[in-house]
C-alpha cells in the first residue's frame, strides 16, 4: 500500500454573517512514478515523475470534493464557467 501525503489548506474569512467570502487552497500532487531509476517497477506504463493511476483518482476525487463544497453547497464560484 503507498502512502500518499495530501495537504489541503483551507483560508476561509468569513463575515459577521456568516458568509464565505474567499477560500484559498493548497494541495500536494498525487501520487506519482518515482524519479529514482532503481525504484521504477518494470513493465509500468507511467514515465518517471508522471501521476500513477492512483494519482489521478486523486485529482478526481479531490476536484469532486471541492466542485461539491465550493460550488454546490457554499455557491461561492457560478456553475457555468465565464473566461472573463
Amino acid at each position: 500500500m503507498r502512502l500518499v501525503l495530501v495537504v489541503m489548506l483551507m483560508i476561509i474569512q468569513i463575515n459577521s454573517e456568516k458568509n464565505i467570502k474567499m477560500v484559498a487552497s493548497v494541495f500536494r500532487h498525487g501520487a506519482r512514478e518515482s524519479l529514482y531509476p532503481e525504484f521504477l517497477i518494470p513493465n509500468k506504463t507511467e514515465f518517471p515523475g508522471e501521476l500513477t493511476n492512483v494519482g489521478m483518482r486523486e485529482h478526481f476525487v479531490l476536484g469532486n470534493y471541492m466542485k461539491q463544497k465550493y460550488i454546490d453547497q457554499y455557491k461561492i464560484i457560478d456553475p457555468i464557467y465565464n473566461s472573463s
